[in-house]
């Protein structure tokens, strides 16, 4: 080929790989083809009720909305709402419901975890007015992030546009090291529920305990101090709600930094054939508890007397009910924080705030 046919064949070539571009980036008349529209985002179900429509939500459901938050470092969310008409409720506590979470964006669903030993991590008893409930869905791989909107499904109950909510205690920095000097930084964002006042009022007689170091106690004796005290129950082999509550007590404890000594925290066991001192010391040491945090154990008698004198004996520790209770000085009432408790929770509860609900 001469040089005068190679130079023609290269131009040829030129040209048709130009049409060819160009008949990539044409529509069939020529015109600039548009890029594929993005898919919508997942529809909401029609009879979905709006988060901000409190007055709805009670009128047809009997329930308030309190916060949908994360926690467990974000694996799980934790949905909290307080009872205002039990009747129109009962339907939200039906076992054989499945309750749902769906990602408004992306359409993710997610499910409340089922653990072989505890059962769903929900409330499923007979709801009372006036209480707060829980329920907790897994966020695997932490996909559903602070700021979310997410749709609640409950058998018929169907609620849309709830925001999820961040630990707040872990956004604002918290010093983890609770250094001397260090002061605990301020919550931010919107806390869950507040704490109520118990009615009738927890009656701690003479309970016979045993603290981690061997030494014995009384149920009284735990809680005999002027300075707020916080009370909750728990077993050492629990791996779904107990493991939670003692991060919440440890948490709070980082967050008050050089003042974590002016609260005095309780765990009492409820599996005391298996939680002996021995097993409270190692505990007590993977939450960094100090002698102002006190775990006790004891016979199933005394475990049970405990629970009995705060209301909080669910017959076994599979019915184990989640809560914290809170006295903030000698002479004040009694208080429970239904539920788990955030970090924050437990801090605004020990400071005595009383906050507005997230929706």
């Amino acid at each position: 080929m001469t040089g005068a046919a190679a130079g023609r064949a290269r131009v040829r070539a030129w040209a048709v790989l130009t049409a060819a571009g160009v008949g990539l980036a044409l529509g069939s008349d020529g015109a600039h083809a548009r890029p594929p529209r993005p898919a919508p985002p997942p529809a909401v179900p029609a009879g979905t009720l709006d988060a901000a429509d409190t007055a709805a939500i009670a009128r047809r459901w009997g329930v308030r909305l309190e916060s949908l938050r994360l926690t467990a470092s974000g694996h799980m969310l934790d949905f909290r709402y307080t009872v205002v008409d039990a009747r129109k409720a009962r339907p939200l506590f039906e076992r054989k419901s499945k309750p749902s979470l769906t990602d408004q964006a992306s359409g993710l669903e997610l499910a409340v975890p089922v653990p072989p030993k505890t059962g769903a991590l929900r409330n499923s008893n007979d709801p009372q007015a006036g209480r707060t409930y829980f329920m907790f869905f897994g966020n695997p791989g932490r996909t559903v992030a602070a700021g979310n909107r997410v749709t609640l499904a409950i058998g018929a109950f169907r609620v849309g546009g709830l925001r999820v909510e961040a630990d707040s205690i872990a956004e604002a920095g918290t010093d983890r090291r609770g250094d001397p000097g260090q002061s605990p930084p301020a919550p931010v964002g919107r806390p869950g529920p507040a704490p109520r006042v118990m009615t009738p009022q927890p009656r701690l007689g003479d309970v016979a305990l045993l603290d981690r170091h061997g030494r014995a106690t009384t149920l009284r004796e735990a809680v005999d101090t002027d300075a707020p005290v916080m009370v909750n129950f728990i077993f050492t082999s629990c791996t779904t709600v107990c493991p939670i509550m003692s991060a919440g007590f440890a948490q709070l404890r980082e967050s008050l930094g050089q003042g974590r000594g002016r609260v005095r925290l309780v765990s009492v066991s409820i599996d005391p054939a298996t939680d002996t001192a021995e097993r409270l010391r190692a505990y007590a040491a993977r939450y960094g508890a100090d002698d102002s945090w006190w775990l006790l154990t004891g016979t199933p008698a005394a475990a049970e007397a405990a629970q009995r004198a705060f209301g909080a004996y669910r017959g076994d520790r599979g019915n184990h009910a989640p809560a914290t209770y809170l006295r903030r000085t000698r002479d004040a009432p009694w208080e429970a924080l239904d539920g788990l408790a955030s970090a924050q929770a437990l801090l605004r509860a020990y400071r005595g705030d009383r906050v507005e609900r997230p929706f």
